[in-house]
């Protein structure tokens, strides 16, 4: 097992300095493979299965020591990476992220190509020993934070479709070229991002795989984003030049209070609220199918990780666990909703409670964010055409 939880332990008793910084204690940690063990051994891993690699987060987590960095450079990019990365990207590109010193973006889609890649615009073009992109990039979520994005862009002919696509990693600290503006969503955050490229410059030796092999790669990433939404395995991240945590001490970022992502309220707060709701029959029903919404999704995971142990990949699991985990943010969302009542829509934009129970402020933002989750790697009507065509052999869905 190249993930044995004695090893880990060893390790731990071995290397853990809670006074040690966040950047120090992160390059030990990725440096032992231990930050992503699921990765190569080659690649900054240990070669670990999904079930293996959870259990070493569930292990950091039990000893008390600051885990792994997160967000999109972990969950999408570095496994990307490590799928079509060359021997020097390893080092210049995969190592930064498992270390924490780089948070990423991703720039895919475009204002008139958000479901169909293949049709983006954003052009780039050979320019000595090196390329310049330009174009416009939308729902870049954490561009205002990455150090580097990997981008989707055409080098081959404006008909070119699937064949015509290249990635690239992009410098997003770079002098000029590259425009970032935030885009302020309705839960009053602004996590996303409108990104401008006007002749922003990639090296040569940044072309992620093969030029025009953009979309084999970009299907890898997506992949994994549609894994880590169904997982809800996405948190603050914490990783990368800008984010001002790897000066911290490691001991005092692991002792931060965690709050769980996929449902606002506590099961106290719903149960009292639900108690007290002059439809308590109809929200317990609700209560009952969200329950038991959670638990097949948590089955279905279950059973797709066993096969991927096992060698034998359930088709389509990626798009079952996205579309989940929409199913499960819009029904928690409407539990939450019906339980408080009227109280679920008030809302402070600036985290402040709004009244003495703060859960009527959590199940607002998460009805006023739940949307997303359908929309984040993919809609929910792609997932779909994905798995009829692609798993169940069905016909291509009308594109007229």
């Amino acid at each position: 097992m190249s993930a044995d939880p004695g090893d880990l332990d060893r390790w731990i008793d071995e290397h853990w300095d809670p006074a040690a910084t966040v950047g120090a204690w992160w390059e030990l940690l990725g440096g032992a493979g231990w930050a992503a063990p699921t990765l190569p051994l080659d690649r900054c891993g240990r070669g670990a299965t999904v079930a293996e690699g959870d259990a070493v987060l569930a292990r950091l987590g039990e000893r008390g020591v600051l885990g792994p960095p997160a967000g999109a450079a972990m969950a999408i990019v570095a496994p990307t990476l490590a799928a079509h990365a060359d021997a020097g990207q390893v080092e210049t590109l995969l190592r930064p992220i498992v270390t924490g010193r780089t948070a990423w973006c991703l720039l895919f889609s475009e204002p008139g190509a958000g479901t169909d890649l293949a049709a983006l615009t954003t052009a780039a073009m050979p320019d000595g020993d090196g390329w310049r992109l330009t174009g416009r990039k939308t729902w870049a979520t954490g561009a205002h934070l990455a150090d580097m994005a990997i981008v989707l862009a055409r080098t081959g002919p404006p008909d070119s479709r699937h064949r015509g696509l290249t990635c690239f990693a992009l410098d997003m600290r770079q002098a000029g070229g590259i425009a970032v503006t935030p885009m302020r969503e309705m839960t009053g955050r602004a996590l996303s991002n409108d990104v401008a490229l006007d002749g922003a410059w990639v090296p040569a030796d940044w072309v992620i795989g093969h030029v025009g092999d953009g979309w084999a790669v970009v299907n890898v990433a997506l992949t994994s984003e549609r894994r880590t939404v169904g997982a809800h395995r996405s948190a603050p991240a914490i990783a990368g030049s800008r984010s001002g945590d790897l000066d911290l001490p490691a001991g005092e970022v692991a002792a931060r209070p965690r709050r769980a992502r996929a449902v606002p309220l506590s099961p106290d707060a719903v149960a009292r609220h639900v108690a007290g709701s002059p439809r308590r029959s109809a929200a317990r029903q609700d209560l009952a199918r969200l329950h038991i919404a959670v638990s097949v999704a948590g089955w279905t995971a279950a059973r797709a990780a066993a096969l991927d142990a096992a060698g034998r990949p359930l088709p389509g699991a990626p798009n079952i666990a996205k579309l989940w985990a929409g199913e499960i943010a819009r029904r928690s969302a409407a539990v939450a909703l019906e339980a408080l009542g009227g109280r679920g829509t008030l809302h402070a934009y600036g985290g402040a409670p709004v009244d003495d129970d703060e859960s009527a402020g959590q199940a607002t933002a998460m009805a006023l964010g739940s949307p997303a989750v359908s929309l984040v790697g993919g809609v929910d009507l792609v997932q779909r055409d994905l798995l009829g065509e692609r798993v169940l052999g069905l016909p291509k869905s009308p594109t007229g």
